[in-house]
């Protein structure tokens, strides 16, 4: 997957965001494994990627499949981000950012007007990037994650 360690110092690279296809889960389900504490089971990401079709999409420098972003479209108005993940490798070069904004334009195209996640109180970097892009913290969940640790739920009214 990630054997061109040339673009890994290179800040030239070129990011293409598309859909995920099957053929990606493996590459999503090892993004997946490197970036959460308890990752989403391998059955449940394929899942996703049949229920979510456009919802759900891929970030790519020179053919590597390096982030991904995924989410529902909830009683027809919220857009659910249900997990967006970098490679360890490719953070802090704005491919979350890219990721999230092309989510957001997906999501008005189904007409939906808010945007909702949750994230673990510990990301600060999370909690920041999610606060640049226009999202308002709402309300604690205690012990939301299986560790104990509580969630932040975020907002965006899209315009």
């Amino acid at each position: 997957m990630l054997n061109d360690r040339k673009s890994l110092n290179d800040h030239s690279f070129s990011v293409t965001i598309r859909r995920a296809k099957m053929n990606d889960i493996m590459y999503i389900f090892r993004i997946e494994l490197l970036s959460f504490k308890d990752p989403y089971p391998i059955e449940l990401l394929k899942s996703l990627i049949i229920m979510s079709q456009d919802m759900f999409l891929v970030a790519e420098i020179n053919g590597n499949l390096i982030g991904y972003v995924v989410s529902l479209i909830r009683r027809g108005y919220i857009c659910h981000i249900l997990s967006i993940a970098v490679h360890p490798n490719y953070r802090r070069r704005g491919i979350a950012t890219k990721l999230m904004v092309s989510i957001e334009k997906e999501a008005k195209k189904h007409n939906a007007f808010l945007m909702r996640l949750e994230v673990r109180a510990s990301n600060c970097a999370a909690i920041n990037l999610y606060k640049k892009l226009g999202f308002s913290e709402s309300y604690i969940i205690p012990k939301y994650y299986r560790d104990g640790e509580s969630a932040i739920v975020m907002f965006k009214l899209l315009k």
